[in-house]
């Protein structure tokens, strides 16, 4: 029986529609359908990482920081949760991730009242790596280096008090 042009249209339909549901079949598997966890407010988030943060289950507290800060950017507390993000890290001992995260806060909010105290951390990052005098000096000079740009660009806080007598231990 020969093929007539009605059922070549009908089998180059059939075979377009099988691609066409392939597609869509492949493109809805990678969309979850169900959440894990309810989408949850600024404040709640906040609360949620305050909590955590005062258990010193720092490695949460970091994650619903992170998520504040990623679901609502312009929130009022997103500032905060920045800061509260590097120091979870430093209390974790987790001091190139703080670092980053203070040098974060410090790149969006240069002109902040804390950039004083967010200048020590990351002094105090490096300085806590400090080891004995026949290792790698890297850790000793990053700390040397960021205390004495503290010193110069804020001579009158009280971070820069501190840092003097960690000046000395870098030095020495």
């Amino acid at each position: 029986m020969p093929v007539t042009l009605h059922q070549t249209q009908r089998d180059f339909f059939m075979k377009w529609l099988k691609i066409v549901c392939i597609i869509l079949l492949v493109a809805l598997a990678g969309c979850s359908w169900s959440k894990d966890e309810p989408e949850k407010t600024a404040d709640e988030l906040v609360a949620e990482g305050q909590m955590y943060f005062a258990e010193e289950k720092y490695d949460r507290a970091v994650k619903s920081y992170k998520k504040l800060k990623d679901w609502y950017p312009f929130s009022s507390h997103a500032k905060e949760a920045g800061l509260k993000i590097a120091d979870a890290n430093f209390l974790m001992e987790s001091y190139d991730e703080a670092i980053i995260a203070y040098n974060e806060y410090e790149r969006m909010h240069p002109n902040d009242e804390k950039i004083p105290y967010v200048i020590y951390q990351v002094g105090l990052c490096d300085f806590d790596r400090i080891e004995t005098i026949d290792r790698d000096q890297t850790a000793t000079q990053n700390a040397l280096q960021t205390f004495q740009r503290l010193i110069q660009q804020f001579p009158d806080s009280e971070y820069s008090l501190q840092a003097k007598p960690k000046i000395e231990t870098c030095l020495q």
